[in-house]
């Protein structure tokens, strides 16, 4: 299925989660992305979102100070959706689940996973590992998909 997966944390919580701002030199001159695109050291890359405040009710935002939000962009998501509906052990080393899991030892955080053209119904607290994964996996499984947020908020 296509899910969209974004996240929205504290500006100053994008290094302990390992992302860096990736930037392209030109004629000797270093230059931002534009729009801006932040990457992990195991290549998963996000594009900041400017506007994300239209679709994020003031009522989860009220947790952070300085937040960034930040879309997807590799297609690592598609490989996460299929080790988990094909009951594979390889879950707990797959790198998006293993970035997504650091979000849950932030001080808040916000992770939307939905589809297209599909409404959030489903809002889930986060307090720990057990909890995010339940949720994750429940929510990817083709037979019954979900579209959820996740908050973790300290």
């Amino acid at each position: 299925m296509d899910y969209i997966l974004d996240i929205i944390i504290e500006r100053i919580d994008l290094e302990k989660i390992g992302l860096k701002e990736k930037k392209y030199e030109w004629g000797g001159e270093v230059f931002s992305c534009n729009p801006v695109q932040y990457s992990s050291d195991s290549n998963i890359i996000f594009e900041e979102i400017e506007n994300y405040q239209s679709y994020i009710s003031l009522d989860n935002m009220e947790m952070f100070q300085n937040a960034i939000a930040l879309c997807l962009k590799s297609d690592i998501l598609y490989d996460f959706e299929y080790t988990i509906n094909n009951n594979s052990n390889e879950l707990i080393h797959n790198s998006l689940f293993c970035f997504l899991k650091e979000l849950s030892k932030l001080k808040s955080a916000l992770v939307l996973l939905f589809r297209e053209d599909e409404e959030i119904k489903e809002y889930h607290e986060i307090k720990s590992d057990e909890d995010f994964y339940l949720v994750i996996t429940n929510s990817l499984k083709w037979d019954n998909p979900k579209d959820i947020l996740l908050y973790v908020k300290r």
